[in-house]
């Protein structure tokens, strides 16, 4: 399933390596449909996918998911009780790589940490 209309980029502020990204996500997209009807839950993997997605508007170009050391969910992402979302993510090159690190949060709540590698 796509997640064209999943969610849409309020803000991003980049510095240096780091990214802060605000996204909205959409409570109504099909996902949500079977994931759970009345009870919309991200799915995990579509957590994961965020990040990539946000890293290669930033970038302009695609990235290829190619390890994960860490993926820790903490907390359930329900788009209608938390539909913002801020990530923070921090993407160190190295040679046709990306080493990234990422958290989704809002307020005080922690979603989910990754630490992952990106094929460039």
């Amino acid at each position: 399933m796509s997640l064209n209309g999943f969610f849409e980029i309020k803000s991003l502020t980049a510095e240096a390596e780091k990214l802060t990204v605000t996204i909205l996500l959409n409570a109504d997209h099909p996902i949500y449909a079977a994931h759970f009807p009345g009870n919309p839950i991200t799915p995990g993997v579509v957590e994961i996918e965020l990040v990539k997605k946000v890293l290669e508007r930033h970038l302009g170009c695609t990235i290829r998911l190619m390890s994960i050391s860490r993926c820790n969910f903490l907390k359930i992402l329900n788009p209608v009780e938390t539909p913002e979302v801020t990530l923070n993510i921090t993407a160190i090159p190295a040679v046709e790589q990306l080493k990234v690190t990422a958290a989704a949060q809002h307020n005080e709540s922690t979603f989910y940490k990754l630490t992952a590698v990106y094929q460039q």
